[in-house]
C-alpha cells in the first residue's frame, strides 16, 4: 500500500513570520479612524498598532507610501 503524497504546492507564507516594517509616529500626527481605515484597506488583518504615551507604533508587512501616511492624518 502506497503512502499518500503531499500536493506539489508551496504553502503560503505565514504572516507572523514575514518581517514587519515599524513606524513610530507621534499621536498628534495621527487620526486613529483614518489610520485604521488605511491599514485595513491595504493589509486586511495583517498589521499591528500599539499606542503608548501618545505615540503610535505601527507594524506593517511593507513600507507605507507617502500618500498612505498622509491619509492617516
Amino acid at each position: 500500500m502506497a503512502l499518500p503524497q503531499p500536493p506539489n504546492t508551496v504553502p503560503a507564507p505565514d504572516a507572523r513570520k514575514t518581517p514587519m516594517v515599524e513606524y513610530r509616529i507621534p499621536g498628534y500626527l495621527v487620526n486613529p479612524e483614518n489610520l485604521i481605515r488605511v491599514l485595513r484597506e491595504n493589509f486586511k488583518d495583517n498589521y499591528r498598532v500599539k499606542v503608548r504615551n501618545d505615540n503610535y507604533s505601527i507594524f506593517t508587512p511593507r513600507k507605507l507610501t507617502r500618500n498612505e501616511l498622509i491619509m492617516c492624518n
